[in-house]
């Protein structure tokens, strides 16, 4: 089964203050009708990268917490007028085993919230063969936490990340990845506030190279400037073997849709001038044709923002999705809008794409569609009978095909195969 690639989304934002980025103006704003999907030729350079080498000995799947080849799944759940914890539920050879999980309560001070959501912060970051979790700490002197994995359960208790910067610097937004392509997980964290030289009253942009002590501690780490101009999202491609992981970039523009930028990572670490993908926030790395090279989906989420825009998008951006091929291909498609998450559901080697739900303007959700991959690319094909957000994919049952998480605005988890809702389970029920 080729390798899903699941996108880690940061949700934290950071505004920077100086530019190289060249920001095309928006065109005038409005709807367009959707249509089938259109495909241009080598018009765009490839979407060139370091290529895939042997996988690390001992490296785990990044969604695999006790080693047993079934992935599991990390939700954090809301506690009314407490802060988030986490329930790691464990894959088993029928699928997601609610009845088999760990329920992290660790108390830290955070943000509260309402909704069920997947934690994506998940690697081998040490190196033993079972995935780690790293959560977001608030203010607190040690501000990133890591459960450890391990044979039998996730542990209960967190180990303080050793940051090598200041405590004057705030970090901004920080995502997982193997950014040098040594089969390691390493940990790309922003970082604004006072700071001094070349960095005070700027961004920059520090890697803690893998693999991590159990306490806590980095190999290695670099330091430098990050001199992009907009507030932005950040998106990594999935840990897989000795592949240098790219960074999707996204320009917030409030709660509409900015441009993508896809940024490269090599021997020294992702490179910050990238390459414009276009406008949309629901964005996906894979291999949608199977030809071995990674693609880039870059959608509209169907967010909106009208205090700023009126709540529209230009027709180039409104309720399409582009496929940006590592061949220079690009395919587009209109009509579809929501949430992006890649899965192999059929095991042929070829990545999928289901994306929709999300709950646009205060509306209904959207009904999921799922995108077949092939070899000229994806192409659409039937919606799911939910209206749940898609959230993240796995193989939580191991039979070589993904499955895709869906959640609903009820917080209900379900688990669809491709053709059917093979589970669903409520997290009401979760131990508080």
């Amino acid at each position: 089964m080729r390798c899903k690639a699941v996108v880690a989304v940061v949700t934290t934002v950071i505004v920077v203050a100086a530019c190289g980025a060249d920001l095309a103006p928006s065109a005038p704003r409005r709807s367009p009708a959707p249509d089938a999907a259109q495909t241009s030729g080598r018009s765009q350079p490839p979407l060139s990268s370091p290529p895939a080498r042997p996988a690390a000995t001992g490296a785990a799947a990044p969604d695999d917490f006790n080693g047993d080849g079934y992935a599991d799944l990390a939700l954090r759940m809301p506690r009314k007028g407490e802060p988030d914890y986490t329930a790691i539920v464990y894959g088993s050879r029928h699928g997601l085993d609610p009845r088999t999980k760990t329920m992290l309560t660790y108390w830290m001070p955070g943000s509260e919230s309402w909704d069920v959501d997947v934690r994506t912060g998940t690697a081998d970051l040490d190196g033993d063969g079972h995935a780690d979790l790293l959560i977001s700490a608030g203010q607190m002197r040690t501000p990133l936490q890591v459960f450890w994995g391990g044979r039998s359960r996730v542990a209960a208790k967190p180990q303080p990340v050793a940051l090598p910067f200041p405590a004057d610097r705030h970090i901004s937004t920080y995502v997982l990845g193997d950014f040098d392509g040594d089969g390691s997980a390493d940990l790309a964290v922003w970082l604004t506030g006072p700071g001094e030289g070349q960095f005070a009253d700027a961004v920059s942009l520090t890697v803690l190279y893998g693999p991590f002590t159990r306490a806590g501690a980095a190999s290695h780490h670099t330091l430098k400037p990050w001199p992009l101009a907009y507030p932005f999202y950040v998106s990594a491609d999935r840990i897989h073997g000795r592949r240098a992981t790219s960074l999707i970039i996204s320009d917030t523009n409030g709660d509409a849709q900015g441009p993508a930028w896809l940024v490269q990572a090599g021997p020294d670490g992702p490179i910050w001038r990238g390459r414009n993908l276009g406008e949309g926030n629901a964005t996906a790395f894979g291999d949608f044709d199977g030809d071995g090279t990674r693609d880039v989906a870059v959608g509209d989420t169907g967010t909106r923002d009208d205090e700023i825009d009126n709540g529209w998008e230009p027709p180039e951006t409104d309720s399409t999705l582009t496929v940006h091929f590592g061949d220079g291909r690009r395919q587009r498609f209109t009509g579809v809008r929501g949430v992006a998450v890649t899965a192999d559901l059929n095991g042929d080697e070829r990545d999928d794409l289901v994306i929709g739900g999300g709950d646009p303007f205060g509306r209904r959700p959207s009904r999921p569609r799922v995108f077949w991959g092939g070899p000229q690319g994806l192409r659409r094909g039937a919606e799911l009978r939910t209206r749940a957000t898609p959230a993240v994919s796995g193989d939580y049952d191991h039979d070589g095909r993904d499955e895709v998480v869906l959640i609903s605005l009820e917080n209900q988890v379900q688990v669809w195969n491709g053709h059917r809702i093979t589970g669903s389970f409520e997290t009401s029920g979760f131990p508080r």
